[in-house]
């Protein structure tokens, strides 16, 4: 076989793999830092817009968690932690 049918025949075996994807959490956290700019996601969650979002997605019933964190440094330790 030659590499253009190996490449194609490993495209489309990624295709399927992509096109099977499933949301494996129903859970979010998103992490912020306290400044103005985090504005447009506290009202998103407020009202309700990403759990809505993520359920038109078909992600099912969704919990967003909103983490407060007072710098880079914290939230980098968090990311790498898993809290």
């Amino acid at each position: 076989m030659n590499r253009l049918g190996v490449f194609l025949a490993l495209l489309g075996v990624l295709a399927v793999i992509a096109g099977s994807a499933r949301c494996e959490t129903d859970h979010v956290r998103i992490g912020l830092q306290c400044d103005f700019i985090y504005l447009p996601i506290e009202i998103a969650r407020s009202e309700g817009f990403i759990e809505k979002r993520a359920e038109e997605l078909g992600a099912g019933n969704t919990k967003v968690t909103l983490n407060r964190f007072s710098g880079t440094p914290a939230m980098n330790d968090a990311g790498q932690t898993g809290v």
